[in-house]
């Protein structure tokens, strides 16, 4: 039973920092939003909130363990480190440092500011402005390199090219809870730089969901390998929902006629709010279709899927998607939204359950620490290669 022991499937534990990539902070996007999704649950009981909390903090030690060992790959081991934005499969998922950390941040609003006031409140918008500069790099720098450096081929394409450009739309959200517990001048720019984020990411991520949607007329299904990426989209539909709902309350909050005499101001803040339900309800609308779509794609393939990382791309889409539904719920008092907010949260942590589970074991025996094969060397990096269809050793498989 060699190898089912601790890394048992790596030459020497080490390579666990050589063979590190992005894709595990996937795992801190699906833990923080399990956090806010029972912070927000539509039926509170008792308990619910210390839950809540339990996850929020679960989801800082993993992140701070994982930002440990990307530092330490930077450190040690600097051209596998290098190799990463290189690569076309690996690279795309530096998006998701920023989406896990927005979650920390959201978590700092929920559970710091009631408990350690004014000084939880700097945190939070301290680390607000941090994780917009990690967005705003991996928004430009990864599609630079796909521009530039990487090969991709319409029959190849997965919605994991979502995960570049959707880490500002994910701040944006962010703009909005932390607007909440700041003073009205730093909530005013917060309304504006959530805008600006959301104009800078939704136009390229539904360019994306285009050229996927056109990819699946075309060439059918992904893999069986990356077949859970098809969710992926949830993700966008989600947090632009959420946004636009979120930053037209706060801007209704900032630019009220008691607090501002600008008239222009005011008129932003009532059409904002009215017209950030509207859209929100529709972009809901769109995801509802996409969700009867992917569902009926996996089920016609369930029995085939194969346990990778890509499998964390089903719980942070769906859970800001959720987390969009109960903001609607909130603004409108409607049961159905309620319902299906509650719903969604309970399919969505037995599903983080299920693939924490595996994810643990899998990464016991150091199965998904294979981020390159290893009877290929590293990867010239004087110049582009060809993008690989999926990675099938276990990584991430999107």
């Amino acid at each position: 039973m060699k190898h089912l022991g601790f890394l048992a499937q790596l030459d020497h534990p080490r390579e666990a920092i050589r063979q590190f990539t992005p894709s595990w902070f996937t795992v801190t996007m699906g833990t923080g939003i399990i956090s806010q999704l029972l912070y927000n649950f539509p039926f509170p009981f008792q308990g619910l909130e210390q839950l809540a909390w339990a996850f929020w903090w679960l989801n800082v030690v993993l992140f701070a363990l994982f930002s440990g060992m990307q530092l330490a790959q930077i450190v040690c081991f600097p051209k596998e480190a290098l190799q990463i934005l290189h690569d076309p499969t690996q690279s795309l998922f530096i998006g998701a440092i920023p989406m896990g950390f927005a979650t920390i941040v959201n978590g700092i609003v929920f559970f710091c500011v009631p408990r350690y006031g004014s000084a939880a409140v700097e945190a939070a918008l301290v680390t607000f402005w941090i994780d917009t500069g990690l967005s705003l790099i991996s928004g430009w720098l990864v599609p630079y390199y796909m521009f530039v450096h990487h090969r991709h081929k319409m029959e190849t394409m997965t919605s994991v090219w979502f995960f570049p450009v959707v880490p500002g739309v994910v701040t944006a959200l962010s703009a909005a809870i932390v607007g909440k517990v700041v003073d009205a001048k730093s909530a005013a720019q917060l309304v504006y730089t959530g805008y600006v984020l959301w104009g800078m990411t939704i136009p390229l991520a539904f360019f994306v969901i285009a050229i996927f949607f056109q990819r699946l007329m075309l060439h059918g299904a992904p893999a069986k390998e990356s077949m859970v990426s098809c969710l992926l989209p949830m993700g966008p539909f989600g947090a632009s929902s959420g946004a636009l709902m979120g930053l037209g309350v706060l801007a209704m909050d900032v630019f009220s006629e008691q607090s501002n005499s600008n008239p222009l101001l005011v008129n932003f803040a009532r059409s904002a709010a009215g017209l950030g339900l509207v859209a929100g309800l529709i972009l809901w609308g769109f995801g509802v279709w996409w969700l009867l779509m992917t569902a009926s794609l996996l089920g016609t393939h369930w029995g085939a899927l194969p346990f990778n990382m890509g499998w964390w791309a089903f719980i942070f889409p769906m859970g800001i998607y959720c987390a969009a539904t109960d903001t609607i719920a909130s603004l409108t008092g409607l049961r159905f939204f309620q319902v299906m907010g509650a719903l969604l949260t309970v399919v969505i942590i037995v599903g983080w359950i299920y693939v924490m589970g595996m994810t643990v074991i899998k990464a016991w025996q150091g199965h998904l620490f294979r981020a390159y094969s290893p009877s290929q060397p590293m990867a010239d990096l004087r110049g582009p290669r060809p993008a690989e269809p999926a990675v099938t050793n276990g990584v991430n498989g999107l």
